[in-house]
């Protein structure tokens, strides 16, 4: 009997260790199929934001009759629209945050909250598609169990198909009935690229529709966006008095000290900076970035001597102008890198991640391998930039303070940032001609995987370059410059059978003959290529066919057949 005991026992103890390996294979597919929704990390996003507001601010909207109104009824939507640089972000923060306090512990059932912050620099990974999941994977992630109808989509994608928006919409209604209640948060919908607007538009509400979520949307005030919320619960985000006034306040101890022992130049300073604002938050926050370098009373005093206007778009240019003229002010190695990185940021063709950004910010061009004792400290580089840069270290983000940072640095281009596509361009091609690429296209998945952590700029690099050799020539820039291997933008995009790429450097007058270290033109590399399209290209753009085919051919044992 004691025998038999004892391996009941064991049996038991088997058991239960299978359950528990069962358990973690189960929580570490679930976060598989979690990664494979989510995409763009919001909840880092989210954390970002929450650093920057300032406490006590912003706790007025959730006082207001709209938003109750809004939290009590069902398949209701909030709309809140509001001037750029109103504080419509840090609101949409506000809300998430205090639906995660006070929502998820009431005894209402359970509550389902997700969130998107859009950003213009994100267009090409926010489609309606890629939201729709990503909402999804939030909702999904905050239950006990993985729902079947989320785990079935990732098996079919696993198998080699792509699930349809209309399957993730159906799977986001299954996950939404586990909930008592959902509520989605959107914030900055006009930074949605116009077309996946429309129809992620057309898809929430169908959800809605359906599901009975609750809708929370800022946006600036854009016709063709007021358009879809005509019937809405409506809000305008404006910087209130009283939360401005506490910003500046909470904002003092990093001032010079002279405000703190001057009472009556505080108190200018605030009436003057609320009066410049006219509600606009970014305003102020600008204003204060800009005070906290400042060391003397005059510096001070001539700063209120320029104060624009009020309620017109010379507000912010006056004020972005105020700070690139003190970055400009600089020791010329410290405005030196806040260019470099002010360029990045504005000409990148989407966000980058700060571990690409420190890379194209090491890079020196003409070296022929990237080492890392080149790589800045991205915490004193932002520091050169008086407040136009936001990082933060804990959420890896790094970004423009505002798009209308942007803008501004776009439109006056040429004043600040006028070698922007040249050195994005060289960069770009640097990086791609280091001798760790000299070995050709990886052989596996995993050592592709491989190369991109080992060299994080290399994905961004290998998609754009040729955009910004072709906007630097557009620009009237240098279009010649050569790597290691004697190739310059012209002869890189013919070896790499980039036909579009050459239409562009053909059309921009790029140099055709010129050779490459083994002596070969671009005409020699389509032909040994066998690039036939390029080199029908290059003979209408006048290459010197004849020879330089025969050449080719002789050197490669080719015929000239292939280019026939």
């Amino acid at each position: 009997m004691d025998l038999i005991s004892g391996i009941g026992d064991q049996i038991y103890e088997a058991r239960a260790d299978i359950k528990l390996i069962h358990s973690n294979m189960d929580k570490e597919e679930n976060r598989q199929i979690i990664s494979w929704l989510s995409g763009t990390d919001y909840e880092s996003i989210h954390a970002d934001y929450r650093k920057r507001k300032m406490s006590g601010t912003g706790g007025w909207i959730t006082n207001s009759t709209e938003f109750l109104e809004w939290l009590q009824g069902d398949k209701q939507t909030l709309f809140c629209s509001g001037r750029p640089g109103a504080g419509k972000t840090i609101i949409t923060t506000t809300v998430i945050d205090w639906l995660e306090e006070k929502m998820l512990h009431k005894d209402t059932g359970d509550i389902g909250i997700a969130h998107i912050y859009f950003n213009y620099k994100r267009h090409g990974e926010e489609t309606a598609e890629a939201v729709i999941a990503n909402l999804l994977g939030q909702l999904s992630r905050r239950l006990s169990s993985m729902p079947g109808s989320v785990r079935n989509l990732y098996e079919q994608d696993a198998k080699g198909k792509k699930p349809k928006i209309e399957q993730y919409l159906e799977a986001l209604s299954s996950v939404a009935a586990f909930y008592a209640k959902v509520f989605i948060l959107i914030d900055a919908l006009d930074e949605c690229h116009p077309g996946e607007r429309r129809q992620f538009l057309t898809e929430i509400f169908n959800f809605q529709t359906k599901g009975g979520a609750n809708l929370f949307v800022t946006s600036r005030d854009i016709p063709d966006i007021n358009a879809h919320f005509k019937e809405s619960l409506k809000i305008e985000i404006s910087g209130k008095e009283e939360d401005l006034r506490k910003y500046m306040e909470g904002s003092l101890p990093d001032l010079p000290r002279i405000l703190s022992q001057k009472p009556e130049l505080w108190e200018q300073i605030q009436r003057k900076t609320l009066k410049a604002a006219d509600g606009i938050f970014l305003l102020v926050t600008l204003r204060f970035e800009y005070l906290r370098n400042l060391v003397t009373e005059n510096e001070i005093l001539e700063v209120l001597k320029k104060d624009p206007g009020t309620g017109s778009d010379s507000v912010y240019h006056e004020a972005y102008n105020q700070i690139m003229t003190r970055i400009q002010g600089q020791h010329k190695h410290s405005f030196s890198r806040a260019r470099s990185l002010l360029s990045w940021l504005t000409g990148s063709k989407r966000q980058l991640t700060t571990q690409e950004l420190r890379h194209a910010l090491a890079v020196q061009v003409g070296r022929s391998q990237f080492d890392k004792k080149d790589i800045p400290d991205l915490g004193r580089l932002v520091s050169f930039c008086y407040g136009l840069v936001a990082f933060d270290e804990d959420s890896d983000i790094v970004r423009l303070v505002h798009y209308t940072a942007q803008d501004y640095l776009m439109e006056n281009q040429s004043e600040w940032l006028p070698n922007m596509e040249t050195e994005i361009a060289e960069s770009c091609v640097t990086y791609l001609s280091y001798n760790i690429f000299g070995t050709g296209a990886c052989d596996t998945r995993d050592a592709f995987d491989g190369r991109l952590r080992s060299n994080p700029l290399y994905e961004y690099a290998s998609a754009n370059w040729g955009y910004h050799v072709n906007a630097a020539a557009i620009g009237g820039a240098e279009i010649e410059t050569k790597d290691k291997y004697g190739r310059t933008p012209l002869l890189w995009a013919t070896e790499n059978g980039d036909k579009t790429m050459v239409e562009l450097l053909l059309a921009a007058k790029a140099e055709i003959e010129t050779k490459n270290s083994e002596g070969l033109t671009a005409l020699s590399l389509a032909t040994r290529g066998g690039y036939k399209a390029i080199v029908q290209l290059l003979l209408q753009a006048g290459a010197a066919g004849t020879v330089a085919v025969a050449a080719t051919a002789e050197a490669t044992g080719e015929r000239n057949s292939k280019v026939n």
